[in-house]
Formats: C-alpha cells, sequence, structure tokens
C-alpha cells in the first residue's frame, strides 16, 4: 500500500497532533494545508488560500471549519486549536489520518463516527470538504459546521479589514464579499445540511500558532464567521454531507458548486492516471510520483507550465525548476510539461541568463543567478536522454537552441553579476560585492554570510557539462564551427578543473568550493563539489569526466563522512568554527543557520547519484544506497506527509525545518529513486 496511515497512537495529545502537515494543491498556485489535528500552526495554514493571478497573488480565504458534534446533552468538537488561554484539543475523538494523494480523517464519539474527506478543484479557487456521518445510538444527534474566514495575504497577519465583508443569502448559499476587494466574492454551498446566518459576526478567541512563534512571530491570529451548516442525524441513520467554498468574480454568474464527494473522485482518477502515465508501480515510487505532482502549476503570465519551489509559501523560481527537473518532469514522464517549462525559460532568456523569478503584475523577471542558465543547459541534455526521438532534436533546435547558443556565448564573453569565462583556465567566474548568485544566497543586510564570489566549483561542473551538450547539439544541428570552439574549451575545462580545485589535506581528497578572485582556495569542505561527480549522468557518450575514478571516490568519501546528516547533506562539516547545527528562532538566527552547516534534502539526491558514479553498481554498493536514502524516505512520514523537507538540523536527530514540502527534495531524491540500481531495480 502507497497510502499513508497515522492512527490515534501518533497524537496522545495536541502537540503530538501537530507535528505533522499535508498540503494539497489545484494546478494553479490555490492550496490548502494543516496539521493532522486539524489544528493551525502556521500563517499558510487554511482550508483555501487562492491564488489570484496563478500561480502568485495569495489570499487567504476559507481559514478553518469549526465542527460540533452533539447528542443528548453531551457535545464534543472535531477540529482542534491553540486559542489562547484555552487551547481546545479534539485529538481524543480522531481515530485515524489517511493519505493517498489527498487527506482524510476518520472521527469517533459517544457511538457517531464521522469520516471527513478533502478536495480542490482543478485549476479553480475551489475547495470542498466531504462528510460521511452514522448515527449508530438510538437518540438523534446534530452536527453543526461553522466555517471561518479572513481576508488577507497568506502570510500576513490579521487586520481589522481582514473581516470586513458584506453578506448576502441566495438560494440556500452564503455570499461573502471583501471590502478590501469588491471585485471578488467568497461563496459558500451545502449539499445535506441547512445553511444558517448567524445573527451577527463572529470574530474569533485569538489562536497562536506554533511554528510561528518558535520562528520569532508570536502573534496570534484570528478569524471570522458569519453563518453555520446545521446537519440532523436521526437515531441509527447515515448522512453525507458536502461543504464547498469558491472564490469568483464579484458579477460572475451563480453556477453550480461541484460537490465534494464528487471532487474527491475526479482527483483520484487524476491522481492515480498521474501513477499510471509515470509507470509508478512500486511503493517508494507512487509516493514520489504523487508528491512530484504537488509542484507543477499553469503560470498565467507566461501562459505555460511551471513549478512551484515548495509549499506553502513558495513560487516558482528558476534554480529550483531545474534542479528538480529530471525528477519532478522526466522521472513521471510529464514531457509535454516538460516541453512547455523549457520553452517558457527560453522565451525570457537575456543576456545569456533564465530567469530566477517570472514577471508578475507588469514587473521585469529577475535574472539574479549564475546557476540557473547552467542548470537549464544540463536540463535540456536529460530531457533529451530521456526522451531522444527525432521530433525531441526538432523541438530544441527550433525553440530552446538559439537560447542555449546565447547561454554559452555571455557565460564566455561576459554578461551580469560578473558572470564570464577567465581565459586563462577557462572557468567561469561570478559575484562580487552583495551580489549572492550561487544558490547559498543569503545575504542580511549588508552581510553576506557565504559569498562565493569567484569560481564555485559546481558551477564549473554545470559549466562542463553545458559544453558538451552544446557541443554535441551543434555538431547535430550542422554548426561544425560552434561544436568545434565548444570541444576545445570544454578540453581546457577538462584539464584545468581537477588541477584548480583539488584540497588534500587532513580530512583527505577532496574538492575546494569556490577559487576567489586572487586565486586562493576557498578549501572549506561543503556538498556543492558533488556536482563534478553527480552530473557525469548528464555527460554525452565519449566524453571524459572532470575528475579521475580515485578522485570521485574520495570525493564522495569525503562528504559521506563529514556531510551526510540522514535526511539531507550539511552545508559544513560539524567541527567548522561556523558550523550551526540547529535551524531555529528568528529570522536572523536561522538565516545564520542557512547555509553553514543546515543539511539539505536537494542534495542528498546528488550525492546519492554521485555515490553511485563512483563506487560502481554492486551488491555492497546497492546496500549502500538503500542505506544512505532510508532517512529521507522514513522523513516523509514525520514531518509533512508524502513530502521530503526543505531543510534539516545538521544536528541529529535531523528534525524538518524550513518549508515542508520541497520541490528539488522530491526531485532529485526520485531522480536517484528511479535510476540507481539498489534501488527501485533492485
Amino acid at each position: 500500500m502507497s497510502a499513508y496511515t497515522f492512527t490515534s497512537a501518533h497524537w496522545p495529545d495536541l502537540a503530538s497532533g501537530q507535528q505533522r502537515e499535508w498540503s494539497v494543491q489545484n494546478g494553479a498556485g490555490g492550496y490548502a494545508g494543516c496539521s493532522l489535528a486539524v489544528s493551525p500552526i502556521r500563517r499558510h495554514h487554511g482550508w483555501l488560500i487562492a491564488s489570484l493571478t496563478a500561480p502568485v497573488q495569495r489570499q487567504m480565504v476559507w481559514t478553518r471549519c469549526e465542527e460540533l458534534l452533539a447528542c443528548g446533552d453531551a457535545a464534543a468538537r472535531l477540529d482542534s486549536a491553540l486559542y489562547q488561554g484555552a487551547p481546545l484539543d479534539s485529538t481524543a475523538t480522531l481515530r485515524r489520518f489517511r493519505w493517498d494523494g489527498l487527506p482524510g480523517w476518520s472521527h469517533e464519539w459517544n457511538g457517531i463516527q464521522v469520516r471527513r474527506g478533502f478536495a480542490m478543484q482543478r485549476a479553480c479557487n475551489t475547495s470542498a470538504l466531504a462528510y460521511t456521518i452514522e448515527n449508530t445510538t438510538d437518540a438523534p444527534a446534530t452536527l453543526t459546521l461553522t466555517p471561518c474566514v479572513s481576508w488577507r495575504g497568506a502570510g500576513d497577519g490579521f487586520t481589522p479589514d481582514s473581516f470586513a465583508f458584506r453578506t448576502e443569502y441566495r438560494g440556500g448559499e452564503a455570499l461573502l464579499y471583501p471590502a478590501a476587494a469588491p471585485e471578488y466574492r467568497v461563496r459558500f454551498g451545502c449539499i445535506g445540511g441547512e445553511l444558517q446566518p448567524l445573527d451577527e459576526m463572529q470574530i474569533s478567541a485569538p489562536i497562536d500558532l506554533r511554528i510561528e512563534i518558535e520562528t520569532g512571530d508570536p502573534r496570534p491570529e484570528k478569524d471570522a464567521a458569519f453563518f453555520r451548516v446545521l446537519v440532523t442525524l436521526p437515531a441509527r441513520s447515515k448522512a453525507k454531507v458536502s461543504l464547498t467554498c469558491a472564490l469568483e468574480a464579484s458579477d460572475g454568474l451563480l453556477t453550480t458548486l461541484p460537490d465534494a464527494f464528487a471532487l474527491i473522485a475526479l482527483e483520484k482518477a487524476r491522481i492515480k492516471g498521474r501513477l499510471q502515465q509515470a509507470g509508478a508501480e512500486d511503493t517508494t515510487t507512487r509516493r514520489l510520483v504523487r508528491a512530484a505532482d504537488q509542484f507543477l502549476v499553469y503560470r498565467h503570465s507566461t501562459d505555460g507550465m511551471t513549478m512551484l519551489a515548495g509549499l506553502p509559501w513558495f513560487t516558482d523560481w528558476g534554480r529550483d525548476t531545474m534542479i528538480a527537473f529530471e525528477g519532478n518532469c522526466l522521472c513521471t514522464r510529464r514531457f509535454a510539461d516538460a516541453r512547455s517549462i523549457l520553452e517558457t525559460f527560453a522565451r525570457y532568456e537575456r543576456k545569456g541568463l533564465v530567469p530566477n523569478m517570472f514577471p508578475d503584475a507588469g514587473t521585469a523577471p529577475l535574472y539574479n543567478t549564475v546557476d540557473g542558465s547552467m542548470w537549464y543547459v544540463n536540463a535540456v541534455g536529460m530531457y533529451l536522454q530521456y526522451t531522444g526521438a527525432d521530433e525531441d532534436y526538432t523541438f530544441v533546435q527550433s525553440t530552446l537552441w538559439p537560447c542555449i547558443r546565447n547561454i554559452l556565448h555571455y557565460y564566455e564573453a561576459g554578461t551580469d553579476f560578473s558572470i564570464g569565462m577567465d581565459k586563462a583556465d577557462c572557468l567561469v567566474h561570478a559575484g562580487g560585492g552583495l551580489d549572492q548568485v550561487t544558490w547559498m544566497d543569503i545575504r542580511v543586510g549588508d552581510w553576506v554570510p557565504t559569498p562565493r564570489h569567484g569560481k564555485p566549483v559546481e558551477i564549473n561542473a554545470l559549466w562542463y557539462t553545458a559544453l558538451c551538450i552544446g557541443e554535441q547539439l551543434a555538431r547535430r544541428f550542422g554548426e561544425e564551427d560552434n561544436a568545434a570552439h565548444w570541444a576545445d574549451l570544454a578540453a581546457k575545462v577538462q584539464v584545468n578543473f581537477a588541477k584548480a580545485y583539488w584540497v588534500q589535506n587532513d580530512k583527505g581528497g577532496y574538492l575546494c568550493d569556490v577559487i576567489e578572485y586572487d586565486g586562493r582556495q576557498d578549501d572549506t569542505l561543503r556538498p556543492n563539489q558533488l556536482m563534478a561527480v553527480s552530473l557525469r549522468r548528464v555527460l554525452p557518450a565519449g566524453k571524459p569526466p572532470l575528475l579521475t575514478d580515485a578522485q570521485q571516490r574520495s570525493v564522495v568519501q569525503a562528504c559521506e563522512q563529514y556531510l551526510w546528516a540522514g535526511p539531507g547533506m550539511r552545508t559544513l562539516p560539524t567541527d567548522h568554527p561556523d558550523y550551526h547545527g540547529i535551524y531555529f528562532g528568528k529570522l536572523a538566527d536561522r538565516d545564520a543557520a542557512y547555509h553553514q552547516g543546515t543539511a539539505w534534502g536537494w542534495l542528498l539526491g546528488e550525492f546519492l547519484m554521485a555515490h553511485h558514479t563512483a563506487y560502481g553498481d554492486s551488491a555492497a554498493e546497492r546496500a549502500a544506497l538503500r542505506r544512505l536514502i532510508a532517512p529521507a524516505l522514513a522523513s516523509m512520514r514525520t514531518g509533512g506527509v508524502n513530502c521530503i523537507a526543505e531543510i534539516f538540523d545538521g544536528n541529529a536527530p535531523h528534525e524538518n525545518r524550513g518549508c515542508f514540502n520541497q520541490a528539488w527534495s522530491i526531485g532529485t531524491v526520485l531522480a536517484a529513486w528511479r535510476n540507481l540500481p539498489g534501488l527501485e531495480n533492485a
């Protein structure tokens, strides 16, 4: 079974029920999510966080649903919340949580069973709760549902304006018009219950949000209710209730709202189709493919597909998309989406740079990354490895090739952010001043914790593979001059790379992290060097690797010994004076730890592929790969359900931190799982 099932043993108290989270997205940037205990612990938690312009401008709409079950003189709440001074813990009624691509809960109280399901409508800002209720007692009962709403940015705190709605009730539906955005209406409809307006708006008591408090924002949250839904349950009866919320244009027609049970059935059928498309047969592959589906969405401004960097708060970033591309697009066989993404990036290339962030609301794209373009060329090379038909090469030549040529030209000749090739050794340099253009991009005011200015090791590993891919394509497309030129540059990079980066010290032999502009090595042991080994999988046939076999094994051994941290790879060894083992506290404290010891999920996939490249295929290697990937797969049960987090503490037990559902963490692990013997193919 590829579903995850949790029982009451997993939540002996409310704090335990808040440890795990889930998320669902609608394919256009809208999403929903909460803890397993249906208790909000983040400002981003709710049943409907709408995307006003796909996939951005996220707006909190439907925050919670209070659920009161009553029979005779007794009553029990099914939802939970950390109300200030009087926490509401209803986990005693929660018997089971199940995740099979959608969340499902089973509650039991005094002989009454309630099953709650949830789904979102694809490409619409519509969410729906489905309740299946069985009253096995000889007494009548009621279930009262009180939807709570707010109008605020998804990550913002409430203000008095958050509850300013004009209300209408028509045809058994509630229509709420936010005063701050009269062009929209929030529409609720119910099947199986009676919608009853409240005499006056009810604003909730303050709710503490545990994660926000832990990360330095103690402000509580509030929301408001304007109506309730009453469900009558005669003795020995069964009932089904559908509660649907949609964010619509205020002047639109009142079309029929979808039924929650129908939405759940449609979404499960869609997910089943994705699994079949991917050829996902074993349990772990099915879980990872379902996880990858969370990130691929439509972008309005480019009229094409894009990839969210993570849920619940990240949007789409160029670097993250290209790193996650192989796993989330190619290993899932979503080749049409892959082509759409590659085409979009090619369309927005400027001076050899592909966007790190796309335009929204008339803004220009941001190009502040040196690795985005390099990963892009590698992604095209991987796309052709996975497809490789004549029509795929035709697509690349007609649509992507001008972009690739520009990237290689500008990286050689020079472009923005001090990006350019040093003619002396043909290695690429980048960055200066306060620029942060590699993936280690934290900047706090005028403090740059990891500047990495000069020649970063992974950039030149990517540069080498990009040159080799460019040469291969140029020959196929009849551009012999370009092919010969890039072959010459690649050969010089291959000769100079190890000479420039190799370090031999008490930690063994490995690659330095950066060659600074004055020629000195920053010999800090970091995981970025793994790309010099893992990217060997992208090299066209016949191209030599950057390192000897012995050097590859030495690099992987050093990274395993000093940087492997269970579900991720540390960004510094534990004995480094700048090492931070815990990612916790206020933003400044977390920023100081972000790339200074914190372990990253995406690097694990690259490490696994480097490990196999270095050690080959053997029974011992297969056992090692299974051991090394096991903590990441286990983490899919502990933080975000069916998710791999953005980051983990460098210190054991490597707690999930940051964004709990991260695209490149899933993407690189999925790529490793599907491609390495000893994992899926054991």
